[in-house]
């Protein structure tokens, strides 16, 4: 049981997306655009809850480690092969569907979590979290990682994204701040 235990850790992942969105929040301040840099910090870090944390546990959970390791491989093929690099466009393409028919469940469940989570985090709004998916999560090039986005900005009162890559659309709140600072960055974490 041990070694299950520490082999199902080393497949998470879970430190990870915390770590690297707390770099970035340290980071802010000697940015070119600091509000840029903290959205997309938020945004990858509920990209990477649905991709590092939670789908792995759901495909643990329903597959066992086999689950796991397919889980990993097809999200780390995913990121290596992505498709808006021109020489990856064909076969980043079909990386990066696979991940989102692996992780579209995964990312509901995070959704979920994030408006539950909500409920404890100081500003936070689990209601808004579900308008934040229902309007505006589709616009996200992956509906699996647009799921979780959307909430989190929904959660927190934010627009997540980038308008020029995203449709033209931010993701999360109608009426959410686009000048995410990184106190909204900590929240987020």
């Amino acid at each position: 049981a041990a070694v299950a235990g520490v082999a199902l850790l080393a497949g998470l992942g879970v430190r990870a997306p915390y770590d690297a969105a707390r770099a970035e929040a340290r980071a802010l301040a000697s940015a070119p655009d600091p509000f840029a840099a903290a959205r997309r910090a938020s945004g990858t870090l509920a990209e990477r809850l649905t991709d590092c944390v939670i789908g792995p546990i759901f495909w643990f959970v329903l597959l066992g480690f086999p689950g796991l390791l397919a889980c990993r491989a097809v999200a780390l093929t995913s990121l290596a092969l992505d498709p808006r690099r021109p020489q990856f466009a064909a076969f980043g393409a079909l990386a990066s569907r696979l991940n989102d028919a692996i992780l579209m469940l995964p990312g509901l469940l995070a959704t979920v979590l994030i408006g539950l989570a909500a409920l404890v985090v100081p500003g936070g709004n689990a209601l808004a979290a579900w308008t934040g998916v229902l309007r505006r999560a589709t616009l996200h090039r992956s509906r699996a990682y647009g799921f979780a986005a959307g909430a989190l900005a929904g959660a927190l009162g934010l627009a997540l994204g980038d308008p020029g890559r995203d449709g033209g659309q931010w993701i999360g709140a109608a009426d959410g701040r686009a000048r995410v600072t990184a106190r909204d960055l900590h929240r987020a974490l």
